[in-house]
């Protein structure tokens, strides 16, 4: 990631200004995300951002995509508060947009679904509609709850935690 990152001075110097928002906002809060900060903004930096300017033909420092709000955007898939899959979906309609991350996943209802009770109800529905994957992972299939998980990913439409749910399919079954 380094060697890509300084490649192009522009993506170097907007990464700079991302971390430098990052840090700003580790001195600000008392309660630190699990994931490292700098190496989670390099990650989609590296991956999403660059594929989406490299398909728009356009530089780092050419999007509308200004680096207070990448670095809002990482923290919130550090807070796990969205996924990664909806960060790809948001930052997609940043570059479109220029809008702020926080008010895109407002408008769009893409925040996390972290609430045990609205979790459970989900995975009691995906786990009578699935009886056979059930039973693979009751007979020792793990493969079995990767595919439930999925399914309750996919009936949250990608807003479930993927770990809290696998933990509650794991209880209920």
């Amino acid at each position: 990631m380094a060697e890509i990152l300084v490649r192009d001075k522009s993506l170097a110097d907007y990464f700079e200004a991302v971390v430098s928002e990052l840090k700003q906002h580790d001195r600000e809060t008392k309660e630190k995300p699990r994931k490292p900060l700098p190496a989670l903004a390099a990650a989609h930096l590296t991956g999403e951002f660059l594929r989406i300017l490299a398909a728009s033909s356009a530089g780092a420092g050419d999007t509308r995509v200004n680096p207070e709000n990448f670095a809002e955007l990482v923290l919130y898939v550090a807070e796990e508060k969205i996924s990664n899959l909806v960060a790809k979906e948001i930052l997609e309609e940043m570059f479109q947009t220029g809008d702020d991350p926080s008010d895109i996943i407002e408008r769009k209802g893409l925040w996390q679904l972290s609430d045990m009770g609205d979790l459970e109800n989900i995975v009691r529905h995906v786990v009578e509609e699935n009886p056979s994957a059930v039973e693979d992972y009751k007979n020792g299939k793990e493969a079995a709850l990767q595919f439930l998980v999925g399914q309750v990913m996919k009936e949250s439409r990608g807003k479930a935690n993927p770990k809290k749910v696998g933990g509650i399919l794991k209880k209920i079954i």
